[in-house]
């Protein structure tokens, strides 16, 4: 059994609750393969690398969570590192 933690920004979306006996017992999803991603920086998908995605760095690290996108230099953790990489594909467009 696999759990996750939500993040907070998502709460507002989840605020329907469920009496634990209506809930299955298990529910089983099929894996869904990854496709490689290219490290490119551009965290919103807006097709461009700006300081929103330099901001979104910086969100994901005082939130304490991870994000494979924001992992710029692919050592499993968001953290300075990441947000200067993307400072610096910033500057080499």
């Amino acid at each position: 059994v696999t759990t996750t933690k939500a993040l907070p920004a998502m709460a507002p979306y989840f605020t329907t609750t469920l009496p634990a006996e209506t809930l299955p017992s298990s529910i089983v999803l099929p894996e869904i393969p990854k496709a490689p991603m290219e490290k490119t920086g551009d965290l919103n998908g807006d097709g461009k690398t700006d300081i929103a995605d330099a901001v979104s760095v910086l969100n994901i690290m005082a939130e304490g969570g991870y994000s494979e996108a924001a992992d710029i230099n692919g050592d499993k953790s968001v953290d300075i590192a990441d947000f200067v990489s993307i400072l610096n594909l910033m500057a080499e467009q």
